[in-house]
């Protein structure tokens, strides 16, 4: 898990899940965002809090991420991405 190795070099990492999402659980030294992945007010708000943003899912808003690209890096960690996703 990205987090999980983030954590051990003391990077930063904010997540977007549910409230008590394990993720959430292992780096709870920093704010999350409480929301959706198929949000696109939630997708919004979490580049606010991030230089560089990243997903391993292909259920995510991908016209938000065409909207904020440029305004903080997307970065697709998918193995199998559908075809119409933004990576």
């Amino acid at each position: 898990m990205l987090v999980e190795a983030a954590h051990r070099l003391n990077i930063q990492t904010v997540i977007l899940d549910a409230p008590g999402a394990p993720a959430k659980q292992i780096n709870a030294l920093h704010p999350h965002v409480d929301g959706s992945f198929a949000s696109a007010d939630s997708i919004r708000e979490l580049a606010k809090e991030c230089d560089v943003l990243t997903y391993e899912i292909e259920h995510i808003d991908t016209k938000v991420l065409e909207e904020i690209d440029g305004q903080v890096e997307v970065s697709c960690r998918s193995q199998a991405v559908a075809p119409d996703k933004l990576c």
